[in-house]
């Protein structure tokens, strides 16, 4: 099973959760990150991720298939699973919750990455999209615009029941599948993350 991890800080605990078995995709846009990846991949002999320093926002979807298919595996049609840990204000993490935290406008770059992301995922595959904020506008309105956009998705149930419900936008009360980790209610950075299953 190929599984496309977009984000750093996990790749290493997705390797460990399944046992070094399946084959897993990083891809690393900054390069001191890709070099700590590397070497953490190393140090634990996590030899089943193959981690590329690229910006899939630079690429096609059919280029992203091609250096995996010449890496990992003869003809890569796409991904099973996909974790998307994009971009984001950090305003969850704990240290940063104070009025004078700069809002930085990143819904577009992950609105850009959810869809790629999206693309990438097989019929039947499943996406996890997580951020460290807990604004709408970085999680369940980018969610929602790109639901507008295409018809193939759904959002997925979690199958636990931490944290609290998503919230609705515009009627879509599928984001109450989603999961927000307040730090006044559960005691933990702030954090959100939803399951969406390509159909």
């Amino acid at each position: 099973m190929n599984h496309m991890n977009l984000f750093l800080g996990k790749t290493l605990h997705l390797a460990s959760l399944s046992g070094n078995q399946n084959c897993i995709v990083a891809f690393e846009r900054s390069k001191n990150r890709y070099e700590i990846l590397v070497k953490n991949l190393q140090l634990h002999d996590a030899n089943s991720v193959t981690a590329f320093n690229m910006d899939p926002t630079k690429l096609s979807c059919a280029e992203i298939l091609e250096a995996c298919s010449g890496k990992i595996a003869r003809n890569v049609k796409g991904f099973h699973r996909i974790v998307l840990d994009p971009p984001c204000s950090g305003f969850g993490k704990r240290p940063d919750l104070h009025p004078q935290l700069p809002k930085a406008n990143f819904s577009s770059l992950q609105r850009m990455l959810l869809s790629i992301a999206l693309n990438l995922l097989l019929p039947g595959g499943v996406l996890i999209y997580s951020t460290c904020s807990i604004l709408p506008e970085e999680n369940e309105m980018v969610l929602h615009h790109v639901m507008e956009k295409r018809d193939d998705i759904k959002i997925a149930d979690l199958q636990y029941d931490l944290g609290i419900p998503g919230i609705p936008v515009e009627g879509r009360d599928c984001f109450l599948k989603c999961r927000r980790f307040l730090p006044s209610k559960t005691d933990t950075v702030g954090f959100f993350i939803c399951k969406i299953q390509r159909l």
